[in-house]
């Protein structure tokens, strides 16, 4: 504080002094307005002027990749869907080919036991009528031997008593 009161005393002493130290501030401020404030303040300006153009054009290409990453979770999602329903077509056309197939086989199957039923009728009947050929022959060729070792009226009496029990039974 003293030191503002010493310059204070100092600069009442000299009045012509503070009019010239007045002038050569004003003088210096003049030239330093021209050779430093005015550039100072057009590169601040211009900084100001290229900074907003870069935030601009950072918000620009901000939107835009927002929009492309937008676009691109779309056509994922498109592309999801699209595979989603892919797959089940496919399953589905599977199914149908499975069962399609499956219908086959039973066809083909039901078609193979059929014949085989056929067959097997056709030669049970072949079988059975050889039987019924064979057969007179057989039981006259059993009748020759049971009655071969017995004489003539031990044949009759047998053949009789067969004969009877035949028409009973």
């Amino acid at each position: 504080m003293d030191t503002i009161v010493d310059l204070m005393g100092k600069l009442s002493s000299a009045p012509v002094v503070v009019l010239a130290q007045i002038l050569l501030f004003y003088v210096f401020h003049l030239a330093m307005s021209q050779i430093l404030y005015k550039p100072l303040l057009q590169a601040r300006r211009e900084r100001r002027a290229v900074t907003t153009d870069k935030v601009a054009q950072a918000q620009a290409l901000n939107e835009a990749t927002l929009k492309l990453k937008e676009e691109y979770e779309e056509r994922m999602r498109q592309a999801r869907r699209e595979a989603l329903s892919q797959v089940s077509s496919a399953q589905r056309e599977a199914a149908a080919a499975r069962q399609e197939q499956l219908d086959r086989a039973k066809a083909q199957a039901e078609a193979i036991i059929n014949q085989a039923k056929a067959d097997v009728e056709s030669q049970s009947k072949t079988a059975q009528a050889e039987l019924e050929g064979i057969a007179p022959q057989l039981a006259l060729s059993i009748a020759r031997r049971i009655l071969g070792g017995m004489t003539s009226g031990e044949q009759r009496e047998r053949v009789q008593k067969l004969l009877r029990e035949g028409a009973h039974g």
